[in-house]
């Protein structure tokens, strides 16, 4: 089974929320299911994405405000 999970940040610019999807994640991972995250690039991406190690993260470019983003080249 293959499951999509999208997330407007795994940075620390979420909050809590990346922290939940993580560890969900894992735990679909460690059952077989093959888990692929996509996610809005900011800031703090390419410094955060080591804590997701493990995980495919698919970080794509964002654009508008933290609070409201269109992530750029998801298809």
């Amino acid at each position: 089974m293959r499951v999509g999970m999208l997330t407007p940040s795994i940075s620390r610019l979420a909050g809590g929320p990346q922290n939940s999807v993580r560890e969900l994640s894992r735990a679909l991972s460690s059952l077989g299911v093959e888990v692929v995250i996509f996610t809005g690039r900011d800031q703090f991406t390419d410094r955060d994405i080591g804590s997701w190690a493990g995980l495919e993260v698919v970080p794509v470019y964002s654009y508008g405000p933290q609070s409201w983003r269109m992530l750029i080249g998801l298809s």
